[in-house]
């Protein structure tokens, strides 16, 4: 771990210094394990992002980065695994995705720049969605008992499939199962059900990403909390300054269902965020 018991002079190469390792670190997979200064170098590489005013949308960028990141190290831990995941299975799309408020933005700005593309839903369908919800009106899922009769799919889930796909966030990214008809089953009646056989290196990996990018967004003073994607995009996708009023300081979401980083994950970020603060004021 790097010292911050340093002057202020040298405090500002070894800032210089990490920076640039943290660029080039977003430019390839994660290492296994990840070093301490490897994080913190691309902490403060995000963090940059967030702080550069001549950037459009820099909140959706750092998602990009984000998302970007986890691909790539996901595309090494796969490499050869015949995983079930295919477009037209949507199992896993029968549920609530929470999300990053830079993810949320990411996904109405890749909607907004589709919008009329076939198959792109539009906020009319995403309202239609949740009133259906709201109102127990809204499909089922087939063949459901239990708990699982409840479930209902995300309002992006058109013919089976991820209409936002390229721009979706990083959990919807990071789960890749071995076994299709294993999801069906979590799904349709979980009490019965047994442990989906997920890719664990994915779903590690998103946990790892999703801790740099919040310490980054901690650093800056802004809320690393998860939202409810569906809401959120109903306050978002019609406001293209919603973005802008987030970063300034405004709680555009402050309506919308969130919850909390878990105590263990906060506690892993803040260490990262501390020294980033330091750095990024010397």
């Amino acid at each position: 771990m790097v010292s911050m018991q340093l002057p202020r002079q040298q405090r500002r190469k070894l800032r210089r210094d990490l920076l640039e390792r943290g660029r080039k670190a977003l430019a390839r997979p994660l290492p296994q394990p990840i070093p301490d200064d490897e994080a913190i170098a691309i902490v403060l590489a995000l963090h940059d992002i967030l702080a550069d005013a001549s950037r459009d949308n820099p909140a959706s960028r750092l998602a990009d980065s984000a998302e970007a990141l986890l691909d790539k190290t996901m595309s090494r831990d796969v490499k050869g695994l015949d995983y079930a995941c295919r477009k037209g299975c949507g199992w896993c799309c029968w549920q609530r995705v929470a999300c990053t408020a830079p993810e949320v933005f990411r996904v109405a700005e890749w909607m907004r720049a589709n919008a009329g593309r076939q198959g792109v839903p539009t906020l009319a369908t995403i309202e239609a969605a949740e009133a259906a919800g709201a109102s127990g009106t809204g499909p089922r899922l087939p063949g459901s008992a239990g708990v699982g009769a409840e479930r209902q799919p995300c309002a992006l889930l058109i013919d089976n499939a991820c209409s936002i796909h390229p721009g979706r966030p990083l959990g919807c990214r990071a789960v890749l199962s071995m076994s299709a008809e294993a999801c069906r089953k979590a799904m349709v009646d979980p009490a019965t059900a047994e442990p989906v056989p997920l890719i664990v290196t994915g779903t590690n990996a998103a946990e790892v990403v999703r801790t740099l990018m919040c310490a980054a967004l901690a650093a800056r003073g802004l809320s690393d909390v998860g939202y409810d994607l569906q809401q959120a995009l109903v306050v978002v996708l019609p406001d293209p300054t919603a973005e802008a009023r987030w970063l300034a300081g405004e709680d555009v979401l402050a309506g919308v269902r969130k919850g909390e980083r878990p105590p263990v994950a906060r506690a892993a970020q803040q260490g990262l965020v501390d020294l980033v603060r330091a750095l990024a004021d010397a």
